[in-house]
């Protein structure tokens, strides 16, 4: 296990982000659907992590974070709902400092 990280409550953050989902989407002005499309999840799987009938994996909070946390308004809202903490935000830093590919971004 890599020391430089503490030990993450995985489900505490994944049940936070799924409660907060519809929020982040309609701050990006993107469905369900085209989100879905963009990572590659079904349409069902989303909505059940939104309505509390399916817990979020890490990968999948994971994919879903690294999407919200490009833009700016998106990313101040997870971080004042807790969903982005200093170390979590630490390595998003590190992504978007490697240029996620356009095909991900949000148009508009």
């Amino acid at each position: 296990m890599d020391n430089h990280f503490p030990a993450l409550d995985k489900s505490k953050y994944c049940r936070l982000l799924a409660k907060n989902l519809p929020t982040l989407r309609q701050q990006a002005n993107i469905s369900q659907e085209e989100l879905c499309t963009r990572l590659g999840f079904s349409r069902q799987s989303l909505s059940n992590y939104e309505t509390g009938r399916k817990e979020m994996g890490w990968t999948c909070f994971a994919a879903i974070v690294l999407f919200f946390y490009m833009y700016d308004n998106t990313r101040s809202i997870m971080e004042t709902m807790g969903i982005v903490d200093e170390d979590i935000g630490f390595v998003l830093d590190l992504n978007k400092k490697l240029n996620i590919p356009t095909f991900l971004r949000v148009k508009g």
